[in-house]
């Protein structure tokens, strides 16, 4: 049997360089709307933050040629709230 395949990704568009940065690959639309926002807020580099655009979620198509293709913009996801993400990112202090 062959592994699944991941068709679906989630990238983080900026308004300057760099100009996106790849969140996750998913095998599923579900687990990549499920799990996109963990994984955003444990990648994100906060210096660039306030140049996030947008965060797109996008799909494989493949050509008709063996391992080729285009990723494809299924619409955009909300950005997670800056205080949540200080929240993860700050250190705890006891």
């Amino acid at each position: 049997m062959y592994p699944k395949t991941s068709d679906w990704r989630v990238v983080a568009i900026f308004k300057i360089e760099p100009k996106e940065q790849l969140i996750m690959v998913s095998s599923s639309y579900m687990e990549a709307r499920q799990g996109y926002i963990p994984a955003f807020v444990e990648l994100i580099d906060l210096t660039h933050f306030a140049n996030l655009d947008h965060i797109e979620l996008q799909q494989w198509n493949p050509s008709n040629k063996k391992d080729q293709g285009t990723w494809k913009g299924k619409g955009t996801l909300k950005t997670p709230p800056l205080s949540k993400i200080l929240q993860v990112t700050s250190p705890i202090l006891s």
